[in-house]
């Protein structure tokens, strides 16, 4: 059973993200299944970050300013001395690519056909994300073969179970497991829970980062997206999916699209070509062809379009890839 951590020293960090930006755009995916592990709430994000097996929440907020500075309020359990302040800055920086670079970007495509109005909306949008490479990996593999609503269920269950519940400003968020925890259960005890495969998977992947054959830092420090895709591969568990998702969401490689699953094909077929029937080696020729480096980034900019339209109506054609 989770244990509550109740977190009250507060520091407040400001961060000045590159221009064009857009708050909502790079901190909120509609497209991202819920969690337990992050909170949107009223325009800000909670989550928690972990810096040397110390657990902290964040509070992400637009500060307001022309700027567009960004308020990160971090919460502890000890008071935060400056070097973690600066460490947790430049682990928001990192995750959520607030140093990118998408101006070029922005003006060569602004006035394209299929673009032009996600870019007026969401000009700036980052890919992001809120986990470590761990927690994300965790939270693919609970994604793998699976319905939205299974989806939840398996990780409420699991951080249920061997998460960490945060309380602070006034909300309740949790941490995942760290990879030294899950190396103390046995997959036995992680079958129990009917999570089915997925128990040798979360295993294995915990092994490789408590035995330190696999380091973020590291990785996060080779420049070459073949390079850090080989590594990615190698990974337990990790495949033409969840690479593409890695590749473009934790270490922000904008042409990072080489695969798409059945539902999302159908989904980008639909952005593209009005069907859902487009053969998906016909689409990925045909993203190369138009946005080249940028192809990645420009489907991102559809998808997430897409999907906060969702928010203000029903799409039926969507819902049901969505399968809820």
């Amino acid at each position: 059973m989770s244990k509550t951590m109740q977190l009250t020293k507060q520091a407040v960090v400001y961060i000045k993200p590159t221009m064009p930006f857009s708050f909502e755009g790079t901190f909120f995916k509609p497209s991202h299944f819920p969690s337990k592990l992050v909170l949107y709430d009223n325009g800000r994000v909670f989550h928690a970050i972990e810096v040397d097996g110390i657990i902290f929440g964040v509070e992400l907020f637009s500060s307001g300013t022309k700027d567009k500075k960004i308020g990160v309020a971090i919460y502890a359990q000890k008071a935060i001395s400056d070097d973690l302040k600066k460490t947790i800055k430049s682990e928001v920086i990192t995750r959520y690519n607030l140093n990118g670079d998408v101006r070029d970007f922005i003006d060569e495509y602004k006035n394209d056909i299929l673009l032009a109005d996600s870019i007026k909306r969401w000009s700036g949008m980052r890919p992001s994300v809120a986990y470590s490479l761990y927690g994300f990996l965790m939270v693919a593999t609970v994604l793998q073969n699976a319905t939205v609503k299974r989806t939840v269920q398996m990780m409420d269950v699991l951080l249920g179970k061997f998460g960490k519940k945060l309380f602070y400003a006034g909300k309740e968020i949790y941490a995942v497991w760290s990879p030294e925890d899950m190396e103390k259960i046995t997959e036995a005890e992680l079958r129990d829970l009917r999570i089915g495969y997925r128990a040798k998977n979360i295993k294995r992947i915990s092994e490789s980062f408590a035995t330190k054959k696999v380091s973020e830092e590291q990785l996060r420090s080779i420049k070459d997206k073949q390079d850090v895709k080989k590594s990615l591969l190698e990974i337990y568990g990790v495949g033409p999916q969840s690479v593409s998702y890695l590749l473009f969401e934790a270490f922000h490689f904008y042409d990072a699209l080489d695969h798409l699953s059945p539902w999302e094909g159908k989904i980008v077929s639909m952005l593209l070509y009005g069907n859902k029937t487009t053969d998906s080696k016909r689409m990925l020729e045909d993203v190369e062809k138009r946005w080249g480096k940028w192809k990645m980034l420009a489907v991102h900019y559809m998808f997430e379009d897409l999907f906060w339209r969702r928010k203000r109506e029903k799409i039926p054609w969507l819902e049901e890839e969505i399968r809820m």
